[in-house]
């Protein structure tokens, strides 16, 4: 019997040492983290980050991207991207190895990939790897705040335009420009909704050939896209008599032009 407890005893002591050692091993493999604040922001704003769980004193490239991945992916998978930062894990013997703390303003093209792409509002990722062409170890989403569509782009005085918008506060009220000046919501949303975003439509006012501005105001934040008028013209009458009068007007011309 005595023996028997003996053994038993010997085995519980084994067990338990190599639990004890499996401990450090643990910490090693902790996950990497990736943290965004704020969340959404508009082109240029500041973008705090942080994360743990790095390797301590390795350096981590982070990119900003339009393309989802999941984590462990190869980062090189994306075709547009921009690498916004690099920065390493804490101090290889600092108690607090492992953790990243840096920041990086949102960039208005993604420019390092395959293609190049400009930055509008919407749905954006952000990724961290060990290198330019490794593996994904964390990632979080970003909100670009501005406008999504505007349709068409192009066209003559009088043409209805529809405009959508992501990122926004919500439940704010909606304020549209046309070249600095303002102008009504000919339908849609004259507020944003419960996730900040919105769908509108407005009239070209008259104005001349070209480009001009289209701003959409909310709160603190603004959003500009450009559409060009095209010029038009019509005459009163298609037939008619010698000496009959006819009447020829336009619009999208420029001022003062003969």
């Amino acid at each position: 019997m005595k023996s028997g407890n003996i053994f038993r005893i010997l085995a519980m002591l084994v067990i338990l040492s190599l639990l004890v050692t499996a401990l450090p091993a643990t910490t090693v493999l902790a996950a990497e983290s990736l943290h965004l604040s704020p969340s959404k922001g508009a082109i240029d704003d500041k973008i705090e980050v942080s994360g743990s769980g790095y390797n301590p004193g390795d350096k981590v490239y982070i990119f900003f991207s339009s393309e989802e991945l999941d984590e462990g992916d190869d980062i090189e998978d994306l075709t547009v991207w921009e690498e916004v930062k690099t920065t390493y894990a804490g101090e290889l013997l600092d108690p607090d190895e492992g953790d990243i703390d840096t920041s990086f303003k949102v960039p208005a093209e993604l420019s390092d990939g395959d293609e190049t792409e400009e930055v509008r509002g919407g749905e954006y990722f952000v990724y961290t790897t060990y290198s330019k062409t490794g593996n994904i170890q964390a990632k979080d989403d970003f909100t670009v705040t501005g406008i999504t569509l505007v349709d068409p782009t192009e066209g003559t005085v009088g043409t209805e335009v529809d405009i959508e918008g992501v990122g926004f506060d919500d439940k704010e009220d909606i304020t549209v420009s046309y070249d600095g000046d303002e102008i009504e919501i000919a339908d849609g949303d004259d507020e944003t909704n419960s996730k900040g975003n919105f769908e509108l439509s407005i009239i070209i006012p008259e104005s001349s050939a070209g480009e001009h501005t289209i701003t959409i105001e909310i709160e603190d934040d603004e959003a500009e896209a450009t559409f060009t008028v095209e010029p038009e013209s019509s005459i009163s009458a298609t037939s008619g008599k010698i000496g009959d009068r006819v009447t020829v007007s336009g619009t999208g011309f420029g001022d003062s032009v003969e």
